[in-house]
C-alpha cells in the first residue's frame, strides 16, 4: 500500500502519509500492548521508511530521465540556449513579451536552389537542403549563436539573445564565414552529380531589438522584432551568391 500511495503522491503529501503509517502503526502496536499482545517495532517501521526513501528516489531518478529526453527532443525544434532558458525560468519563461538589447541578426539564403529543385526528384531536393542547412546550424552554434528559425531554404539567426555574447557582433562574421568555407565542398559535390551548383548569400546586421517570446499564449516563438532585423534580412536578398554583405 506505501509503494501504490508513495508512486502517485507528490512528495510534501508522501511525507505526511509516512509519517501518518508511522503513526497508525505505533498506535496500533501500543493498543494491543495494553492488551497482552506484542508487535514487533523497528523492523516494520524501518522497512515502511526504506519503501518511502527507495519510490522516492525512483521517481527522482525516474523524472530526471524524462526531463532529459523532454529536453533533448525539444532542442531538435528549438534553439539549445532557448531551451535552457525555458527550463530555468519555467513559467515565468512562457509568458509574451521582450526586452530590448543589442544583437547581431544573420541571414543566410540559398542561392540558385530554386532551378536545382525543378530538375532533381523532391526526395533529392530535401537531402541536399538538410546537408545545408546542418552546415548553417554548425557554424551558427561553433560561434554560440542561437538559431531562430528556418524558412524554406533560408535560416536567420541572432547573437547575444539569449545569453550575452561578447564580440557578438564578430562572432556572427565568423559564423557567416564557415559556412561560405563549409559551402564550398557541398557545391564541388552537387556540381558533379546535378551539374548546378548553389551558394550562400548572406547578410548581417548589429543594433537594438526587442527578443523574447512573440505570438499568442497557445502558440510562440522566441525571436527578434525591429529594423535591425529588417535590414539584416535585406542586406542577405541583396547579396550575390557567395557574398557576405554586414552593415
Amino acid at each position: 500500500m506505501g509503494i501504490f500511495a508513495f508512486n502517485r503522491l507528490s512528495p510534501g503529501k508522501s511525507i505526511i502519509l509516512l509519517f501518518f503509517g508511522i503513526f497508525l502503526y505505533l498506535a496500533v502496536a501500543f493498543a494491543l500492548y495494553n492488551k497482552g499482545y506484542i508487535l514487533p517495532v523497528i523492523y516494520p517501521l524501518l522497512f515502511y521508511f526504506i519503501v518511502y526513501l527507495i519510490t522516492l528516489a525512483h521517481k527522482y531518478i525516474a523524472e530526471l530521465l524524462e526531463r532529459k529526453r523532454i529536453t533533448s527532443v525539444f532542442s531538435r525544434y528549438v534553439a539549445p540556449q532557448v531551451v535552457d532558458k525555458l527550463v530555468k525560468g519555467g513559467e515565468e519563461a512562457l509568458k509574451l513579451g521582450g526586452s530590448r538589447r543589442e544583437i547581431s541578426v544573420l541571414f543566410v539564403d540559398i542561392r540558385g536552389f530554386t532551378p536545382l529543385s525543378e530538375k532533381a526528384e523532391p526526395e533529392e531536393v530535401v537531402a541536399i537542403l538538410n546537408e545545408y542547412l546542418t552546415l548553417c546550424a554548425l557554424s551558427i552554434f561553433k560561434y554560440g549563436g542561437t538559431l531562430d528559425k528556418f524558412i524554406g531554404d533560408a535560416t536567420m539567426a541572432l547573437f547575444n539573445a539569449p545569453i550575452d555574447l561578447e564580440d557578438h557582433a564578430f562572432k556572427a562574421v565568423q559564423a557567416a564565414w564557415a559556412m561560405k568555407q563549409g559551402s564550398e565542398s557541398l557545391r564541388k559535390k552537387l556540381e558533379e552529380k546535378y551539374g548546378r551548383t548553389v551558394q550562400f548569400g548572406i547578410g548581417i546586421n548589429t543594433g537594438d531589438a526587442v527578443v523574447g517570446n512573440i505570438g499568442a499564449d497557445f502558440r510562440m516563438d522566441y525571436t527578434a522584432i525591429g529594423d535591425t532585423v529588417n535590414t539584416a534580412a535585406r542586406l542577405e536578398s541583396n547579396a550575390k551568391p557567395g557574398q557576405i554583405l554586414m552593415s
